[in-house]
């Protein structure tokens, strides 16, 4: 099986190549840009490919391959050429792509409209802020060809898109953190998104449309800030409760609830998971140790 990874360098996609590296069944190659990783998996092929410059190059490299899966990870960071960038994807895709390759594009919680009631894949987008608008515009690059996956992830090896982890690291010593008591999170880690990947594929769970990937009963965001002050080894830091500003109101749920089920029951986690459980895991982690 064939498999390519558009975004390769991202935090959430170094896990699941990570992951990938022992699936000696799966033949994955991976797209960089500036420059090829570090660590080179003996199983991954790397292709580089830059939005600006390297698109003749990436068909020539990858046009004749057959492609059973391709999971995009890519997010745009430069909001002026979001358009532009992404018509340029949308050829890139529909020349490589093959009538029988499925698309997977690893989208965001962030892209629904804030409630501090549970969102299902069913609720009104957020078309206001500048990640969702990526978010939302990559997951109509192929229109109903793809599966789109929203979730929140926490990204271990890296910071990732998100900017919590990072800011928290940063923080000068001794500052303060404001959440909102009323909000909570049920996110999910890039490990485990990295395996619920594998399963998908494995199990051949691919279906056009929108899911939801989320962790079971979810924690006051207090208890999602207290878990990353240990992961990032900042316990040094304050934390104050600030209902004026809402850090985290986007709670996951589904409509299509064994299609989440099946899935993590098939993982190698046997179940879902809970939030506690995700916050434990991270709490015993140690990001510069990763």
């Amino acid at each position: 099986m064939k498999i390519l990874i558009l975004g390769g360098t991202s935090a959430v996609a170094s896990d699941f190549l990570s992951a990938l590296s022992s699936e000696t069944s799966l033949e994955v190659f991976a797209t960089y840009c500036n420059k090829k990783p570090y660590l080179i998996y003996e199983s991954i092929r790397w292709v580089k490919l830059c939005l600006e410059s390297d698109e003749n190059h990436f068909l020539s490299e990858l046009k004749a391959i057959e492609f059973d899966y391709v999971l995009n990870f890519i997010l745009i960071g430069e909001v002026t050429k979001l358009d532009r960038y992404y018509r340029i994807m949308s050829k890139l895709f529909l020349s490589v792509f093959g009538a029988s390759t499925r698309v997977i594009n690893i989208s965001s919680n962030g892209v629904y409209k804030h409630s501090l009631i549970p969102i299902t894949e069913l609720d009104e987008l957020n078309t206001v802020e500048v990640y969702a608008k990526q978010k939302v515009i990559s997951e109509k690059i192929l229109a109903e060809r793809q599966m789109n996956l929203r979730v929140a992830i926490l990204p271990i090896r890296k910071f990732g898109s998100g900017t919590l982890i990072k800011n928290i690291y940063k923080s000068k010593k001794g500052a303060h953190i404001f959440v909102d008591e009323n909000n909570s999170w049920n996110g999910i880690l890039s490990t485990h998104f990295a395996q619920l990947l594998i399963t998908l594929i494995n199990q051949n769970y691919f279906i056009h449309g929108t899911r939801n990937i989320f962790s079971l009963n979810p924690e006051p965001t207090i208890e999602l800030i207290k878990s990353i002050l240990l992961f990032t080894d900042r316990t040094d830091l304050k934390i104050d409760y600030d209902n004026s500003k809402s850090l985290n109101k986007i709670i996951l749920s589904t409509v299509y609830k064994d299609f989440h089920n099946n899935i993590w029951h098939d993982s190698m986690y046997g179940g879902e998971i809970t939030t506690r459980a995700v916050l434990d895991e991270l709490s015993k982690l140690r990001f510069h140790l990763q």
